[in-house]
């Protein structure tokens, strides 16, 4: 089970990407075509920033050199589906997934974004809500980053959910975990 400061960087910040030895990720290569196989690989080793934009929605940017190069638009809504080149013209006439929706399944399945069927804005809430507690229970002085995260809780709560920048908040937590002096522990 992932920490949470690693449930937010993974998907914010595509750190630490060592997570993605917690998925069995050999088992699925083993089950699935070459082809499909090689997106697998990519999905897990390449640099990645993930956000939600509505439930089974969501923005991936690839990122190369600390540098965004691309963002796509992915929807997991009934048939997945992405707006990368890749997948249009090789994965979708082939009935395989790009490196991005694998992304965002593996993100999922580590609970580092919502689920297809998962309200983002209430998944938010809660994963600040959890942050929270973990801050809590750590022996360091974490008072800076509970007063950040906090920050962050009413500024969702106000912006409510058709204002608020996933993009942004996420970041900020994020960024606020991996700054907590109980994070480098």
């Amino acid at each position: 089970m992932l920490r949470q400061p690693d449930k937010a960087t993974l998907s914010a910040f595509g750190v630490p990407d060592s997570l993605f030895e917690e998925l069995d990720l050999e088992e699925l290569k083993d089950s699935i075509t070459n082809t499909e196989a090689k997106r697998v690989n990519s999905a897990s080793k390449e640099r990645f920033y993930v956000f939600p934009r509505a439930a089974g929605q969501y923005i991936v940017s690839s990122v190369e050199e600390g540098e965004v190069k691309e963002t796509y638009q992915i929807n997991l809504n009934s048939t997945a589906a992405c707006s990368c080149s890749d997948f249009m013209y090789n994965c979708s006439p082939n009935g395989i997934s790009c490196k991005h929706i694998w992304r965002i399944r593996f993100l999922i399945k580590l609970n580092c974004i919502p689920s297809k069927t998962m309200d983002p804005y209430s998944w938010l809430i809660s994963e600040l809500y959890k942050d929270l507690q973990w801050l809590k229970n750590q022996h360091e002085n974490t008072e800076k980053s509970e007063e950040e995260i906090n920050r962050l809780i009413n500024n969702l709560t106000k912006l409510g959910r058709y204002k608020m920048d996933y993009k942004k908040i996420m970041k900020k937590r994020a960024h606020t975990l991996m700054m907590s002096e109980a994070y480098t522990l």
